[in-house]
């Protein structure tokens, strides 16, 4: 409102003892909603968000195509009878304006006194936006021409008067019309336009020609600041709980969650992953603007959520990523939400470990075949493809180096690998990383066929290609070993040539039968039955047996651990060397059991974990993997090494973890002096709660 005593001295009627009074409108100015007034939501199609400068946005009121009016349009009238409707006519392209009445005569301004009157259209930020205030304001101003006394325009915010007051046409005619910009008080949350009619005791009325123009506006843009930052909120699924956890992850990932902004509302979001090891990061831009109508204090929903969103790690490379959210209201202002780290893990994970195809024993020069195992990867990281390099170790199957040029799926063992042990490392690739597994090493490589650690016998050894070897037929020395003794029989098993067992106290059988070269049975022979357990140097004698007439027999193997088991013939009783033997290559896991107390516990309580590994147990213990399941796999936590008779025991505390969590022993295979391969034990359940 505009006070009288700041009319400009040029208006012709006030000179005469207004100056004496000043107009202050008060709460109770009249304040009529007009039943004419339609509110029409702007269907504003934006390419992305009006232009505004950091912290401030656009509101369209009453501009061409958008016929929008918000919350906070009033009216008022001051020091008069006049009736003030808010008056709407923008969507058939008009303005918002002021439409009076006295005595029911349109566009008559009668003042309740002596004091002159005031009419006007004002606009306030209403309760919905508590922290938005107005920066400046662009509009069409229209003002009615008027008759029967003078009367000016003016416009205030904030209790200070604007540029722009002016007097308006006397006599009728056409309205006066112009584009004003008004910059704004800081912290402005309100701006009005109105009319005073300096009104005498002559003339107590203004008549104005255009009854809805007193005054109007039209075109209409708000610059509103909101310098108050949005927030992230609700943050929950797995990628959530992977990156608080720090968690290793992999395939797709869910997170669930909510901006919020209470003045502007929430114009957009963004999920980034920065991988620390360099490189672009992932993102992803929730863009919500299609719904920002900017025809509104709250330009944007207040809310936005976002529910199951899938992040699906195989298309990132394996690397370490921090995790972050942000939500930009319209005004531009971002708040971020560090979420913490996650570790891709997509390379290809080894279910079943490489194996060397080995013929009986590993002789220099014959063809060593492979299969590279069994991996698993998601579909998204691409195919697996497979790199290979054999290696060369000692007798024990440790201290393995790379053998140069030997980098296919097969090799053939040179004479520099005799008295080593052989191993292939298998490389798994897909898009996302790589992973290096070996296999179990290989038993002795020997120089020629033979016995295991015996010289052949007289003439050249061959090999028939059925699980025995024969020598040449040549006269013995001593008495003959079975009817129908021969220098070329050969010895014929009824097992598989490689054998894979639980361990176990149970003898092996092992059954056969020895003919000569001719396919005639040898009858009361007896066989020696040898085995060389892994990383010993040597075989020895444990066991004999002994043919029936018909050649067949059947040896009892003691229980044992991994092994190359022999049967071998002498053919006579002086013989220096064997004249046929067959070959089984046993495979025994190892064996462990593990126990748990107490297997019921509180979210932080303490367990103990107590076992026992069975066989032979080198001097410096045996290692043992302690693993629990985890996030749907196996996760491994501990690695203590076994007493000489194969106990272990291990605390274990739990950091706030509640449900039913199953834990196992591995022992893993390849270890110095223990002569097995790798086992585990059943898993054992524990409880917290």
């Amino acid at each position: 409102m505009l006070p009288l005593t700041d009319v400009p001295t040029t208006c012709r009627s006030y000179r005469r003892g207004l100056a004496r009074a000043r107009i202050v409108r008060s709460a109770a100015a009249l304040l009529q909603p007009s039943a004419l007034l339609a509110l029409v939501v702007s269907a504003i199609a934006l390419a992305g968000a009006p232009t505004a400068s950091a912290g401030t946005y656009p509101m369209y009121q009453c501009t061409p195509g958008t016929p929008a009016v918000s919350p906070g349009w009033s009216v008022f009238g001051v020091n008069t009878i006049t009736s003030s409707v808010l008056w709407n006519t923008c969507s058939t392209g008009g303005a918002i304006g002021d439409s009076v009445a006295s005595n029911e005569q349109a566009g008559a301004v009668t003042e309740n006194g002596h004091m002159g009157s005031q009419v006007g259209l004002q606009i306030d930020v209403p309760g919905s936006a508590p922290d938005v205030t107005i920066q400046s304001i662009t509009a069409e101003v229209i003002g009615s021409s008027v008759t029967g006394d003078d009367a000016w325009l003016g416009f205030t915010s904030g209790g200070q008067v604007l540029p722009g007051a002016v007097e308006l046409p006397y006599g009728g005619g056409s309205n006066y019309t112009a584009s004003e910009s008004w910059t704004l008080p800081q912290g402005a949350r309100d701006f009005e336009a109105n009319v005073t009619c300096s009104t005498d005791d002559s003339s107590p009325t203004c008549y104005f020609a255009d009854s809805i123009a007193v005054p109007a506006l039209n075109d209409i843009t708000l610059t509103l600041i909101d310098n108050t930052p949005p927030a992230v909120s609700s943050v929950s699924g797995a990628l959530a709980s992977a990156a608080a956890a720090k968690s290793t992850v992999a395939g797709s990932q869910l997170i669930n969650f909510t901006g919020v902004d209470a003045d502007s509302g929430v114009r957009s979001a963004t999920l980034r992953l920065s991988p620390q090891g360099g490189g672009a990061p992932y993102t992803h831009t929730f863009d919500f603007s299609a719904q920002c109508s900017y025809d509104s204090w709250n330009a944007c929903p207040l809310t936005e959520t976002v529910s199951g969103f899938a992040v699906n790690t195989s298309s990132l490379k394996d690397d370490s990523y921090a995790v972050s959210l942000a939500v930009t209201d319209a005004a531009g202002n971002t708040a971020s939400d560090s979420l913490g780290t996650i570790v891709s893990d997509n390379a290809p994970a080894n279910t079943s470990v490489p194996t060397i195809l080995v013929p009986g024993q590993v002789l220099v020069g014959s063809a060593l075949t492979t299969q590279p195992g069994a991996w698993s990867a998601p579909s998204e990281a691409g195919t697996i493809t497979y790199g290979y390099q054999w290696e060369q170790c000692d007798s024990q199957g440790n201290n393995c180096q790379q053998i140069a040029g030997a980098q296919n799926p097969g090799y053939n063992p040179a004479p520099s690998d005799v008295g080593h042990t052989l191993r292939l490392l298998v490389t798994a690739t897909d898009n996302d990383g790589s992973t290096v597994t070996a296999s179990t090493p290989t038993g002795l490589v020997l120089a020629a066929a033979g016995s295991l650690g015996a010289l052949p016998g007289p003439g050249t050894s061959g090999d028939t290609g059925g699980g025995t070897s024969t020598q040449p037929s040549t006269v013995g020395l001593g008495a003959p070993n079975g009817s129908a003794a021969s220098e070329t029989a050969q010895i014929r098993l009824g097992d598989r040539r490689v054998i894979s067992r639980s361990f176990t106290h149970r003898a092996l059988q092992l059954t056969g039968r020895l003919l000569n070269a001719q396919g005639q049975p040898i009858g009361s022979a007896t066989l020696d039955i040898l085995q060389q357990t892994a990383g010993s140097s040597s075989p020895r004698v444990i066991a004999h047996a002994r043919t029936q007439a018909n050649g067949t027999f059947a040896a009892h193997v003691p229980a044992g651990p991994s092994r190359l088991i022999e049967v071998a013939y002498r053919a006579f009783a002086d013989d220096a060397n064997y004249a046929a033997q067959a070959t089984i290559d046993e495979s025994v896991a190892a064996s462990v059991q593990l126990s748990i107390t107490p297997r019921d516990t509180s979210p932080d309580g303490t367990i103990i974990l107590t076992g026992k590994v069975q066989g032979p147990i080198p001097p410096q213990g045996t290692i043992v993997e302690l693993l629990v399941h985890y996030r749907g796999h196996w996760e491994p936590f501990r690695a203590p090494r076994t007493d000489p008779s194969g106990n272990f025991e291990v605390p274990y505390q739990f950091e706030g973890g509640t449900g039913h969590f199953p834990f196992r022993a591995e022992i893993p295979a390849g270890q110095a002096n223990f002569p097995y391969s790798g086992g585990s034990s059943k898993a054992v359940d524990v409880t917290t709660g």
